[in-house]
């Protein structure tokens, strides 16, 4: 209230952090934006006046639990400042948690990494927390029981020790730090788990520790979204804490942009509609919390980077709409950086997350004044720009999304594999091997759309002036930022498309190819074909690169503006903690996210168009074929592997040798096996192996041993990524002899051998976010090797085939 008489204000509180919260208030409605916590934006009205009606009403916060969850899983700057125990990072620390109380902000959460030196890190974080808790900010850490994903803490890690001791030893060495929350990650990674019974008494032990040593912290439960992870009755497996101890609160989970609700085609999942069930199932039993994201990273958003101010929107939406119809007191945002305009995001939830209501436009309008005279321009655009990706990603096209988001080697690994944290777009392989329908199709449906999308944002930022001529110079550096961002989106959907007609531009060669093997007789193609098509396809690479060396000069030049220290956001970083030995803006500083795709088109190019030197060693008498579709993993018995493993399975063609005379069991048989990647029933180059046999002394049962016979393994877009050899292989064959005792079927086929553990290895670490050790702790689940003892280097592997004849 403005005191009578004299030039000031009181505020009144119950605590001196309300207090506190009251005056930064007032800062707010002077002018000040705390949009950053290493940027502080001050109004241009140096008076600092405020309106003469100007009063005061009692303000109570939205959500209890107001804050961030810096996900320092991932190279982000809060990996180093809050697990490397360095001087010169407890500085950004304090900055940090300065502007948390400033948005009126009271958690911070983070991911403890099983790399850290305790030692060191624990009087670190002791002076952290009493800095944080001195502003009503807690601090709270996420452990797990056996993750194995991305450099996680895990609590039980050898079977030499009993469980509970080890749960209980290693929960108390990391709240040594003073932390006033601990959370629990319940998996073995997003897509794998223990048993049902194992994390439920885990969960329990825990509690009963939290409860009898360290009374004073809060346990929570992080509530993950794959809903292909079932428990053993069938529900969600990540749900299985509505089954723990009532005092384990929850942390609902949502990822990247996407709402409760609206569309949300990642992690297995349709919707986060099930996210809902759980709030529903978990109403008035336990306290819950809201975890959605702001920002995934790992090329889906801010690092490709591609600006989603539909983020906004979905954060409001969740707020405003879903979560007061369940017992949700608090609002904790998962964070993966704040440079590209992304802190607007963070700082709009800092808003919202207090007053329960400052909708997404409604914020831009507040903020409009830190871009200056350009203000009203921003919130026009912003604002445009959010209403179409509503419209494109959640109301027409949700898969649209993909073919402007960049994507790892990893996504394409796990696509091929079955494991799809997010889909990957469309490889450009695929699109060229559809058939004349479904290519049909997709031109009609997917191409137009991103065609019109290129279209409508390419007329969004038409209006948006280039730069702030006038004002002051965070305003100028803030607007050149913003305007950056969307440029680079635009000519992100302009990539798109360039790069997707010139998989158009090769389709004429490949119906000539076919056309001509068709014909009777067979022709050879049309070279003209060829040529014409080849250029065409050259001429839509050399724009998208074009489009590519454009933003990698814009890239560099943003650089200058980035709020933290270079060799933290673009730099390698052979001191991180995290898996990825790099800051999380280098992808971006080298453009990867656009070259990568350049890339793979060119590789397609060259494939398509070389001349192809692929023939039969010696022509079998019958072919059969076999693909991933038709594999069964036999051994190791594992749902999860006998899924992954066999969808790495090239085609492969049996070719059968034999002497026609003869009664089929009565001649000799070879077995000339071979991989065929391109699908022309022809053996790839240097694939065909020929494995001699016999027939057994019943039946048409044939069998063959070979030494090594190395499988090519590829991703999605069809490039090569290792090798698998089977060793000391016995290959088995069922065979169905005709009226004449001749062949008339492949029945069945089976393979029993060994595979180099290295090789094992090295596949599934492609498919990203697990270290070494990580990677030899789930094969030794899969074998069942003890934590402690060492891998062989050979592991057993059986396969078993089914056939289609060639001409199926």
């Amino acid at each position: 209230t403005f005191l009578p008489g004299r030039t000031g204000l009181r505020i009144t509180a119950s605590t001196d952090v309300g207090a506190m919260y009251g005056l930064y208030e007032v800062a707010g409605d002077i002018g000040v934006r705390y949009i950053h916590p290493e940027q502080t934006v001050y109004p241009s009205n140096e008076a600092l006046s405020l309106p003469g009606d100007y009063d005061g009403e009692l303000v109570t916060p939205a959500f209890t639990q107001r804050g961030f969850h810096e996900h320092t899983q991932h190279p982000i700057v809060m990996s180093d400042f809050m697990l490397r125990p360095e001087a010169r990072f407890r500085p950004f620390v304090s900055n940090y948690l300065k502007w948390m109380a400033r948005n009126r902000q009271n958690v911070l959460s983070f991911h403890m990494l099983k790399t850290v030196d305790l030692e060191a890190w624990t009087p670190y974080m002791q002076d952290i927390v009493a800095e944080a808790n001195s502003y009503g900010v807690e601090i709270g850490a996420f452990i797990g029981f056996v993750d194995e994903q991305q450099n996680a803490y895990k609590m039980i890690r050898t079977n030499d020790e009993p469980e509970e001791d080890q749960i209980k030893r290693r929960m108390d060495a990391v709240l040594a730090g003073g932390l006033n929350q601990i959370g629990f990650q319940i998996g073995a990674s997003e897509f794998t788990k223990p048993a049902d019974a194992d994390i439920i008494r885990w969960m329990q032990i825990a509690m009963d520790h939290i409860k009898a040593e360290h009374a004073d912290v809060r346990a929570v439960a992080w509530i993950h979204i794959t809903c292909s992870l079932e428990d053993e009755e069938g529900g969600y497996y990540f749900h299985l804490p509505l089954k723990a101890d009532a005092d384990l609160a929850s942390y609902v989970h949502t990822t990247m942009f996407y709402t409760l609700d609206h569309p949300a085609p990642v992690y297995d999942c349709e919707t986060f509609e099930h996210q809902i069930e759980y709030m529903e199932q978990a109403n008035g039993t336990r306290d819950q919390i809201f975890f959605p994201e702001t920002a995934w990273w790992l090329g889906f958003d801010n690092n490709a980077p591609v600006v989603l101010p539909i983020t906004g929107f979905s954060r409001e939406y969740d707020i405003t709409e879903i979560l007061p119809n369940h017992d949700v007191t608090g609002h904790v945002t998962f964070t993966t950086g704040r440079e590209w305009t992304y802190w607007q995001y963070d700082h709009h939830l800092t808003q919202i997350t207090w007053d329960g209501q400052t909708s997404w436009k409604d914020y831009l309008a507040w903020l409009a004044p830190v871009y200056g005279e350009n203000g009203d321009a921003m919130v026009e655009a912003l604002g445009l720009w959010t209403d179409l990706q509503v419209q494109h990603f959640y109301d027409e096209t949700p898969l649209l999304y993909f073919y402007v988001a960049g994507e790892l080697d990893q996504d394409e690994v796990g696509e091929q594999a079955g494991i799809l944290a997010r889909r990957p777009k469309p490889s450009f392989q695929s699109i060229l091997e559809l058939d004349e329908a479904a290519f049909e199709a997709w031109q009609d449906n997917d191409l137009a759309a991103l065609k019109v999308m290129m279209g409508q944002y390419q007329q969004a930022l038409e209006p948006l002036p280039q730069a702030l001529a006038n004002g002051a110079d965070d305003q100028k550096v803030l607007y050149e930022e913003l305007y950056t961002s969307l440029y680079v989106y635009v000519r992100r959907v302009e990539h798109a498309v360039e790069l997707y007609e010139g998989v158009e531009a090769m389709r004429p060669w490949l119906e000539e190819v076919r056309a001509a093997a068709a014909a009777q007789p067979p022709r050879e193609p049309d070279e003209s074909i060829r040529e014409s098509a080849q250029a065409a396809a050259q001429q839509h690479l050399d724009n998208a690169s074009a489009i590519t060396q454009d933003v990698l000069l814009l890239f560099g030049q943003m650089e200058s503006i980035y709020r933290y220290p270079l060799d933290l956001l673009i730099e390698p970083k052979p001191d991180t903690k995290t898996a990825y030995p790099y800051g999380y803006l280098e992808q971006t500083s080298t453009g990867f996210f656009w070259t990568r795709r350049d890339e793979q088109l060119q590789r397609l190019i060259e494939r398509t168009f070389a001349p192809i030197n692929e023939e039969w060693e010696q022509l079998p008498n019958a072919l059969f074929l076999t693909n991933s579709g038709l594999v069964e993993l036999v051994v190791p018995e594992d749902a999860l592997a006998g899924t992954v493993i066999p969808s790495f399975m090239p085609q492969l063609l049996f070719g059968l040798q034999f002497d026609p005379e003869t009664a089929l069991g009565e001649s000799d048989l070879t077995l000339r096996l071979a991989q065929d990647f391109n699908r022309n029933l022809l053996p790839d180059e240097e694939t065909e192996q020929s494995i001699e046999g016999t027939f057994g002394e019943e039946g048409l049962q044939w069998s063959g041993v070979t030494e090594s016979y190395p499988l090519t393994i590829r991703d999605s877009a069809g490039d090569v990524i290792g090798q698998l050899s089977l060793v000391n292989a016995t290959f088995t064959l069922n065979l169905v002899a005709d009226d004449s005792d001749g062949l008339d079927n492949l029945e069945n086929a089976g393979v029993v051998g060994q595979v180099a553990t290295e090789d094992l290895v090295a596949l599934i670490n492609s498919v990203g976010g697990l270290d070494r050790e990580s990677t030899e702790n789930l094969i030794k689940g899969l074998y069942e090797v003890a934590p402690e003892d060492a891998l062989p280097e050979l592991l057993p592997i059986e396969f078993a085939f089914e056939f289609t004849t060639a001409g199926e």
